[in-house]
């Protein structure tokens, strides 16, 4: 639809339902490897599917540009060929296992009492709702959306700074390609490297990343100091994102890690909902200072709300002095 149309109206449609459709697969991804692999190896399974994924978008855009300019019936032609070989890769995958199988006996037992009593649908609701209920994962999605809100600055505010200091749209092109870049032939020495790190320490370290890269946009002037602050903000990307997936599925009831998935997707995207307009908005009214230095702000308070949860947790699991050893 998006290569044979060009009314807006009906752009919007097809935009909306790729869109959809692309988010679809990485709950269900987390799902697969929650039940394949023992917890041990979630992490390094979750950073593996992110730095394939990082692999594809840096691939991309070259490979569209190339076909695009011999005609887009070919970027057509390739798009259906990789979706005909996902398709084909995703029916070989192992299947989820039956709820029953999934969820301790009493869990398993209300569920289905729930659906004889014509309940399902409330009982779906509240599956959907209840990472934000439960006080650790809420606590971890609002948390999340603060550092999405910043982070997704890359694709409203950045470019528009960038060219409000005489940098090029081909000039941003490659800056931002360097975060691909840096995942691409990081990613798997990161995750080695922090492993032994507590996972909350890591929440805390990708916090300060986040706010001090994108806060360093405030003196940045060139290309070189765009990218020197790229760097900061992506290190803290690579210790975010495969630590969220596997810290929501440690702590997600049994059968609903892909809910919990989602709802972290949810809040991602809805970081650029709300970041991109408010993000322009303060650009364009108080500049550029103003905006990095608010950046900065937020994502240093985020650091410091991991900071006091990772000591309020340590603090609780600490045995007490009297207590017999």
């Amino acid at each position: 639809m998006l290569a044979a149309v060009d009314r807006p109206a009906v752009l919007g449609v097809a935009a909306f339902l790729a869109g959809c459709a692309s988010t679809l697969h990485k709950p269900a991804g987390t799902v697969v490897v929650a039940q394949t692999l023992p917890e041990s190896e979630h992490v390094r399974a979750f950073g593996l599917l992110y730095w394939a994924s990082n692999i594809g978008a840096a691939i991309s855009p070259a490979v569209s540009g190339f076909l695009l300019s011999a005609s887009g019936y070919w970027l057509v032609a390739l798009n259906i060929t990789t979706a005909l070989a996902y398709a084909d890769l995703a029916h070989r995958l192992p299947g989820p296992r039956p709820r029953a199988e999934a969820a301790p006996k009493g869990v398993a037992d209300e569920a289905g009492a729930a659906d004889e009593a014509g309940d399902g649908g409330r009982e779906t609701l509240r599956g959907l709702l209840a990472p934000f209920r439960s006080p650790a994962t809420a606590w971890f999605l609002a948390l999340s959306f603060c550092l999405a809100a910043i982070y997704l600055q890359k694709q409203s505010a950045l470019p528009l700074d960038m060219k409000a200091h005489g940098l090029s749209s081909q000039v941003y092109g490659l800056v931002v390609s360097l975060d691909g870049f840096l995942i691409i032939t990081t990613q798997p020495l990161v995750s080695r490297l922090t492993r032994r790190l507590a996972v909350d320490v890591q929440f805390l370290c990708a916090a300060v990343l986040v706010a001090v890269g994108f806060g360093a946009n405030a003196v940045a002037a060139g290309p070189w100091t765009y990218a020197a602050a790229l760097v900061v903000w992506t290190v803290g990307e690579m210790l975010l994102v495969p630590q969220a997936s596997a810290f929501l599925v440690r702590h997600a009831p049994p059968g609903r890690a892909g809910s919990y998935q989602g709802a972290y997707g949810f809040v991602w995207n809805l970081g650029l909902v709300v970041g991109a307009p408010l993000g322009m908005a303060v650009l364009q009214t108080w500049g550029s200072a103003a905006l990095w230095t608010g950046a900065l702000l937020l994502g240093l308070s985020t650091a410091a709300a991991h900071a006091l949860t990772m000591l309020r947790t340590r603090r609780r699991a600490r045995p007490d002095r009297h207590d017999t050893p």
